[in-house]
């Protein structure tokens, strides 16, 4: 079971629980030894209880590629929301926690664990018998009067070759310019300029801010990269040599404590960084890796996650490395099998005819080769401003229709309650991933990869329409080259269909993506007008 070290903490009086404590607490006294607790949270709105226990807390760190039987320092953050995921990927794990309550709580949440010591007391107090392979410390930066103190003594504790993982909030975060209040202050904006209200504020800093304070505690080399929306509820992870393209909108669900203050939506300002290069400045997280070594670094350019909102054994990092190979990896021990169903899905597509990006099983992981084409998604909102773009439309969906039609004999039966409609042609084995932003444009064909989901005795017409609704979802002004009821006519699907069809896709995310509401927060137009008006003098 986990230690709990407490010969280096020197006795004090603790302040009084807070809240957020006393909460945190009852979850994990009332479920331990539990660790998975994405069905106890999924209704309790709390952002910090969300904060704590979402799997997605763990996604930023799952993906990385630790050492098997390497050891690692934790600094405490949010009473250990990312030290499981450590101690599945390395062979121990020493736990600091200056407060003695949360150590205890750590301790506890992970009383199973044989590879875990947790230490109540400060850092710069314990006498560690050896140093480490690396050092995760991603909040503690940000409420420190001296952040330079801590990064050197954490260097100091870094083996030769070790790899020191630092994550701190951007000054300059896009979510703080569209009007997200600091976390001490409650102030809006503050922080983004030497105008500042209070003097206790959230410490954030820029990424020259960040580099200079690396150069002062002495290290030599470092590898940004940039959790988005930010690193609380990763849904990808870009870094300078793999810049997301306009396409990042598909990856920006995000959760907000309080909206009260928002004067513009955040992510359009992560859209609008993208498309002009400037999507360093306004990332809203860092996530950087620091060694006195070269070449130690992780080979990711860029990745995908989906850990938050899928049940473990569906949940993977899908990685585009540096040397020209792509990584599907399993986040949990239980994705093994399903890493091997995706590759027997490839090869069954293989058979019938399609184009498919080759896939190969290696361990919890599926190996692809890096392919350099635009999805068909990014195609067609390149396409928009050319005079042919509507033949070019056209010309895809075909593609498209002819190859779904090619994936599957036809079935007699339809596993769904079509309401008495026709839903046209069914398949014995529909693959609902057969669509545009699962699917490469290459030399007029049409490459399919990530092909996941699978249904018996699904329509055609239904994998069809899950692409008319990712193009008129994310692709801006399509209806003005292509009208969307024009599109759906051409291949009679009606408007009973169509609701039908919609009816369908929201039972198929709750059944795929269970979580994935649980971490979401909607910022509507018109909670955006109201706050600028209060700005403005013009509102209650």
């Amino acid at each position: 079971m986990a230690r709990l070290n407490t010969s280096f903490y020197k006795a004090r009086t603790e302040a009084p629980l807070t809240q957020v404590e006393s909460a945190v607490s009852y979850y994990i006294f009332k479920n331990s030894p539990c660790e998975d607790y994405n069905e106890l949270i999924k209704n309790d709105g709390r952002h910090f209880i969300k904060r704590a226990f979402s799997d997605y807390r763990q996604s930023v760190l799952r993906w990385y590629p630790f050492k098997k039987d390497s050891s690692v320092l934790e600094i405490g953050a949010d009473f250990g929301a990312v030290t499981g995921a450590l101690c599945d990927a390395c062979g121990y794990v020493a736990y600091v926690e200056g407060s003695l309550f949360k150590a205890q709580l750590v301790s506890e949440r992970y009383c199973s664990r044989e590879n875990l010591c947790v230490y109540a007391g400060k850092i710069e107090d314990i006498k560690f018998e050896k140093k480490f392979d690396y050092i995760v410390c991603l909040e503690a930066l940000g409420n420190l009067s001296s952040p330079l103190d801590l990064v050197r003594t954490l260097r100091s504790l870094l083996a030769d070759d070790g790899i020191l993982l630092l994550g701190a909030s951007n000054r300059y975060g896009a979510q703080f310019f569209a009007g997200k209040k600091d976390s001490f202050s409650c102030v809006p904006f503050d922080g983004l300029d030497n105008i500042r209200s209070q003097s206790n504020l959230e410490c954030r800093f820029d990424r020259a801010d960040m580099e200079s304070l690396f150069k002062k505690a002495g290290f030599r080399f470092w590898k940004f990269y940039y959790p988005t929306p930010d690193h609380f509820f990763p849904r990808a992870l870009y870094s300078d040599q793999g810049l997301p393209e306009t396409n990042v909108n598909e990856r920006l669900l995000t959760l907000h404590e309080d909206m009260s203050a928002f004067v513009c939506d955040d992510k359009s300002l992560l859209v609008a960084a993208a498309r002009n290069g400037a999507f360093p400045f306004l990332a809203n997280d860092f996530l950087v890796e620091l060694s006195d070594m070269e070449n130690v670094f992780s080979k990711a350019k860029s990745m995908t996650l989906n850990g938050g909102y899928r049940a473990r054994g569906k949940a993977f990092a899908t990685i585009i490395n540096g040397d020209g190979t792509v990584q599907k990896k399993a986040l949990y021990t239980q994705g093994k099998e399903y890493a091997a169903r995706l590759c027997n899905i490839a090869e069954t597509l293989s058979k019938r005819g399609l184009l498919i990006l080759p896939m190969r099983l290696d361990g919890d992981s599926v190996l692809m080769d890096f392919v350099k084409a635009p999805t068909v998604q990014n195609y067609l909102r390149s396409a928009l401003d050319l005079p042919d773009a509507k033949e070019r439309f056209l010309r895809i969906f075909e593609v498209l229709w002819n190859d779904i039609m090619r994936s599957s004999d036809l079935s007699d039966s339809c596993a769904l309650d079509t309401n008495g409609l026709d839903v046209g042609p069914l398949l014995t084995m529909a693959y609902l991933e057969m669509v545009t932003i699962n699917s490469f444009w290459l030399d007029g064909k049409i490459m399919y990869f990530d092909q996941e989901l699978a249904r018996e005795n699904w329509p055609a017409k239904y994998v069809l329409y899950r692409s008319v609704n990712f193009v008129y979802g994310g692709i801006s002004d399509v209806d003005s080259v292509l009208a969307r009821d024009e599109l759906l006519g051409m291949y009679e699907i009606s408007a009973e269909m169509a609701e039908l069809f919609n009816k369908w896709e929201s039972i198929l995310s709750e059944v795929e993506n269970p979580y994935q509401n649980a971490c979401k927060t909607d910022l509507s137009a018109d909670t955006v007008l109201a706050n600028r008006l209060k700005l403005a003098g013009g509102g209650a």
